[in-house]
This record gives C-alpha cells, structure tokens and sequence, in this order.
C-alpha cells in the first residue's frame, strides 16, 4: 500500500505535526479527545526527523514488523515447540494485513506489538516489576487504541496457572499499571 497520509491517516499525521510544532493537542482549534495520544506520539517522534510520509510509513513498518519475532517469542512462552513457534512467525510475517497495510499510517501497526510483547511477558512465571512492566504495555496499547483494554483480562489469563493469592496479587499489579498509565488521559479528557 502507499503511504500516502490521507483519511484517518491524515487526521494522525497533523495532529502530530500540530502537537510537535505548536504544542497542542487538538482539532479545529479546540483541545481533542478524538484520538488518543500512544500513536500520535510515535507519529510526534518521526516527524521531528521529516514530515515525509515514506519516512513515517518507514517507521510503521518498523512497528508492525516486531509483529513477527512477537509471536514466535510468544509461542514458545506458551509451550509450543520451537518448529511450531517459527510457523506462527512465518504465518505472521506473510499475513496480508502486515504485508499490504504496514506502511499505512494507522494506530494498528503500534498496537498489535505493544499487545504481544505484554503477552510475552505476561506468559509463564515472572516477577512483580515484569507483569508491571506488561501492565505499562498494555496501558500504552490502550493509549494508541481504546479497545485494547479488552485484552487486560487475556493479561490475567496468562498468569494462570499458579497460586491463586500470587495471581491476585500479580493482577492487582498489572490493572494498576495499567490505570496509572491510563488515569492521565482520562483525567486531561474530563478537565
């Protein structure tokens, strides 16, 4: 696909542009909620080096390539061998999605990594400051697309099994995270 900013991709790229170069967030000379600031800021970022959309696109592909790697680490995690693990990578790197819209300008390309690498720590056992670092993940996923919030639960999922009182304690962990990542924006919104 070209990378061509237009549609929703324009809409990313000058509220980027706008949040670099002037300092506001927002839309038609009014602060905005519209559109959360996760992938907005990854956009931020690129433009400090060039506006050019071939040079964003770049930087989405970069995104979503991590897509690939993410999933065989994640298989493995969860106990599939490592020939099934490199399948999955395989199957994820020729998938059409990641192939034709990597380089489009879209909050997918940053959400699906951001998704995986919390699920690849979340998956077997680990430590408190690792599911707090999955949590500052999963909140920053829901910063680049609201519904990622759904995937908090398949979070806790992936600390099964175990005794329950350390799962409670690892959820509370991971959920505050998740607010505390969250609670900024929300609290910016209403005010």
């Amino acid at each position: 696909a070209h990378p061509a900013a237009v549609s929703d991709a324009r809409g990313y790229k000058s509220l980027a542009e706008r949040w670099v170069t002037q300092g506001l967030y927002e839309r038609n000379g009014s602060p905005t909620a519209w559109r959360t600031p996760g992938y907005v800021a990854l956009l931020g970022a690129g433009v400090l080096v060039s506006k050019s959309n071939l040079w964003l696109g770049f930087l989405n592909v970069v995104a979503s390539t991590a897509v690939v790697p993410l999933v065989g680490l994640l298989a493995t995690r969860l106990g599939l061998s490592v020939r099934a693990s490199i399948i999955a990578a395989g199957f994820a790197a020729v998938m059409p999605p990641l192939v034709l819209w990597a380089p489009v300008l879209g909050p997918e390309n940053l959400q699906a990594p951001l998704l995986l690498a919390a699920f690849v720590l979340l998956a077997g056992r680990q430590r408190y400051g690792v599911t707090a670092v999955a949590g500052l993940l999963l909140g920053l996923a829901v910063l680049v697309r609201p519904e990622s919030i759904v995937y908090v639960p398949v979070g806790v999922v992936l600390l099964l099994p175990g005794p329950w009182m350390v799962i409670v304690r690892q959820s509370a962990v991971l959920i505050t995270m998740v607010l505390l990542v969250c609670t900024p924006w929300v609290v910016r919104n209403q005010l």
